[in-house]
């Protein structure tokens, strides 16, 4: 069956979030007949995925294609492009907390026509400029995995991602446990 990588952070006061963002807080709840966890949050923290309506189930998995930027930074999409096809989840490894991904690093990715686009940052650009690269690829039905980690566990291409956010109609982000499960060795 090959590995699962979990390629997501855990909810807690040290996950990635945007400056000014609190941290979530969780606070157990007790009595006679309960025993449960009230948790608060915003939702553009930790590893969420950002998406305009509800999500088709069918497209929240697809062939996974790593992009490692580490060397090259986000300019050099293409130097680094593992074969990536349409209906594909694109993991870009940039290894910063705030890449600035360019207009056309955009536009290159848009038209892989990918399912998904993940990156290991709090976005594609910080501060004013991350909404306008978001919308590049959501406006075109593409679903933005932001925060994703543990990206040394996976190969270039040949694994399989699985995203499957909480189903919470109207809203612009939510909390999502991204897996990666890869060939078993020697496959």
């Amino acid at each position: 069956m090959g590995k699962w990588v979990d390629l997501s952070h855990p909810v807690t006061a040290g996950a990635p979030r945007r400056p000014g963002t609190p941290p979530p807080r969780l606070e157990r709840i007790t009595g006679p007949e309960l025993s449960t966890f009230w948790v608060a949050f915003t939702f553009h923290q930790g590893t969420h995925v950002d998406l305009r309506g509800e999500p088709a189930v069918e497209n929240l998995s697809g062939p996974g294609y790593l992009f490692d930027l580490g060397r090259s930074g986000p300019a050099d999409l293409a130097a680094v492009d593992p074969g990536a096809g349409p209906g594909g989840v694109l993991i870009l490894w940039t290894g910063r907390s705030d890449p600035v991904f360019s207009p056309p690093a955009m536009a290159w990715l848009k038209e892989r026509a990918p399912r998904a686009v993940g990156v290991d940052a709090r976005g594609f650009a910080p501060g004013g400029l991350h909404q306008a690269r978001d919308a590049v690829l959501m406006d075109a039905g593409i679903l933005v995995l932001e925060n994703v980690t543990n990206l040394a566990g996976l190969p270039a291409s040949g694994f399989e991602v699985f995203f499957f956010p909480l189903l919470i109609p109207g809203i612009d982000a939510v909390p999502v446990r991204v897996v990666a499960r890869c060939p078993a060795a020697g496959t």
